[in-house]
């Protein structure tokens, strides 16, 4: 078993996200090596690349989105939105999308229904999109006998990879259309991988980008049974390290960690805002490692009272009565690869403004950078995604 000095492996961590180093160029370079971009808010993935690169057209992307030429929306870690680059599409539709049908299945208004009735149902709405794409109001129009079970119909239609997300009328839009897979993703066909081929695969693409990572990171991640997780493992064994560090063992691909031993990087990350629920800090369950456990409630808030303004003041440690509880990550900052903060955005006097609040005391250098990230996301925000949304 290897031993890793930890502040070596932090480094080489963000360097492979693209937050230090500047690995990436594009916004299709940090889609496609990511596997998914989260998208549970429809500006996350645009503010997770601009965090990476930098400036960009991001109404550029808005039209590549609603285009199907190379990215694709459907749920997928952990049953969430993403945006999945198309050249990732096949193996993470065979990987997820049966588990994504058989929760969906579990729906109170289709949960009923024999198999055969949800392939008769589901056929239904392909006929109806060979016409066009149709938002759910339009296909509900159309087959009205379907009601409540539409929502549901549709989800178990995107996990069976016949059924896709189209277009959004702008950035922000949740009221999508839906439409073919096949004539959406022009020349697309179904990959014949078993599940548990395609889940052996997307682990170890995982480790591979998310890596060093223990075995509880891969189960959350993939929302899987710490048993089902060492099955796939086993499988996958072969190509595979164990690390230790700081006492935990860990796991990285042959080929990454071959990399993270000819890695050399001498300069220091710089200050970086990550947005709210962005895939990096999300891929982890052991969280210790780049957030502080007084400070965790700040960054993962239990209850929704906790989330607005920034003020930074530690949450309850138990939720209220009739209050739901989250495990979503607020929008953070970081500093030598630890959250410091939490920032936000307001609307103020028309413009959207950061607001931010620090956990620690931080040196006079790092305050300025920090200051100049701010006002650098925010002139981004108000003059690319403003004007598409």
């Amino acid at each position: 078993m290897a031993d890793c000095d930890s502040e070596q492996v932090r480094t080489y961590q963000l360097y492979k996200q693209g937050l230090v180093g500047n690995s990436y160029k594009t916004f299709s370079d940090v889609a496609r090596a990511s596997l998914g971009l989260h998208s549970t808010d429809y500006w996350t993935p645009y503010l997770s690349a601009w965090a990476r690169i930098g400036d960009y057209a991001s109404s550029d992307i808005f039209d590549t989105l609603n285009s199907g030429k190379e990215f694709v929306r459907m749920p997928a870690f952990r049953n969430t939105q993403h945006i999945i680059h198309k050249d990732n599409y096949a193996i993470v539709q065979n990987a997820l999308g049966p588990r994504l049908v058989r929760t969906m299945r579990q729906a109170p208004p289709i949960k009923n229904l024999t198999q055969s009735e949800i392939d008769e149902k589901i056929r239904e709405i392909e006929l109806a999109l060979q016409e066009g794409q149709l938002s759910i109001g339009e296909l509900k129009k159309r087959l009205p006998h379907l009601g409540n079970q539409m929502r549901w119909l549709l989800l178990v239609g995107i996990g069976m990879g016949k059924i896709i997300r189209a277009r959004g009328k702008h950035a922000r839009s949740t009221r999508l259309t839906y439409d073919l897979a096949e004539r959406w993703l022009k020349g697309f066909e179904r990959s014949s991988m078993s599940e548990e081929t395609a889940l052996a695969e997307v682990t170890r693409r995982y480790i591979d980008h998310f890596g060093p990572v223990t075995i509880k990171d891969i189960a959350w991640w993939l929302s899987l049974r710490i048993g089902e997780t060492k099955g796939i493992i086993a499988k996958i064994k072969d190509g595979l390290v164990e690390v230790e560090m700081d006492r935990q063992k860990l796991l990285m691909t042959n080929d990454d960690f071959d990399k993270f031993r000819a890695f050399e990087l001498d300069e220091r990350p710089e200050p970086f805002f990550l947005p709210y629920e962005d895939h990096f800090p999300k891929a982890y369950k052991i969280r210790s490692w780049y957030i502080i456990e007084e400070h965790t409630e700040m960054i993962f808030p239990k209850i929704r009272d906790d989330y607005w303004p920034p003020e930074l003041k530690p949450p309850l440690s138990e939720p209220r009565k009739g209050i739901i509880v989250s495990g979503e990550i607020r929008p953070s900052i970081w500093v030598d690869g630890s959250i410091v903060g939490r920032w936000e955005i307001e609307k103020r006097d028309g413009q959207a403004e950061i607001v931010y609040g620090l956990f620690t005391d931080l040196s006079r250098d790092a305050l300025d950078s920090i200051e100049q990230t701010r006002n650098e996301l925010s002139e981004f925000v108000n003059r690319r995604l403003v004007p598409i949304s």
